[in-house]
């Protein structure tokens, strides 16, 4: 028993840990393809590259050096803060757009949260359901299927005993007929000599 807890800790450990880490590593969304980048010269700088992109969000967007800020229309250099996510007061994560135009940081964020808690509420399910099962051995199905076949042998049993009476009762009366009885010894059947007897008319 001590043995399952240890592995169920192990389990739970890997998880918190797995997702402490794809939380820290996948607050900043996956870059988009790199199809669309327009080409870029080495000697300029990452703010000059930006500002060429300025026309409008989705130009803004194809470089992944770029994020969109919709507080004042512009194209600014992505310069992530200590977790991934975008300065403060370059943008508010509410109107900041990378990789996309449809969804903003603060909706990444929540977006993940929520797959992650689903995950985790899903795995703690699937622990908690082992577990009882273990505990409690078989499932209502298989304890019904158990006592079903229980009752079927014993039917059985029941009706061969029966069979097996009747069987008695007619050699019984087969041996009464004809006079065969058993000795009482039990060494073997013997007749009875004077089991017929003449009528007289």
């Amino acid at each position: 028993m001590k043995s399952n807890y240890g592995w169920i800790v192990l389990v739970l450990i890997g998880i918190t840990l797995t997702f402490g880490h794809a939380l820290n590593t996948t607050t900043v969304p996956p870059p988009p393809p790199t199809t669309h980048q327009p080409p870029m010269t080495t000697t300029e700088s990452v703010d000059e590259a930006c500002q060429k992109l300025n026309q409008s969000c989705d130009k803004c967007v194809t470089d992944t050096r770029c994020l969109y800020c919709y507080t004042d229309n512009n194209c600014k250099a992505y310069k992530p803060g200590s977790i991934g996510l975008p300065d403060s007061k370059l943008c508010s994560l509410s109107k900041a757009r990378w990789g996309t135009c449809l969804i903003n940081f603060e909706a990444l964020i929540i977006a993940m949260a929520c797959v992650a808690g689903v995950i985790l509420i899903t795995l703690s399910c699937c622990i908690y359901c082992c577990c009882c099962r273990s505990k409690k051995g078989l499932s209502k199905r298989e304890r019904k299927e158990d006592a079903k076949f229980e009752r079927q042998k014993e039917d059985r049993k029941v009706k061969h005993e029966e069979r097996r009476l009747e069987r008695k009762v007619k050699n019984d009366e087969i041996r009464k007929k004809y006079g065969i009885g058993f000795k009482s010894g039990g060494s073997g059947l013997f007749k009875d000599d004077n089991s017929y007897q003449r009528f007289d008319a």
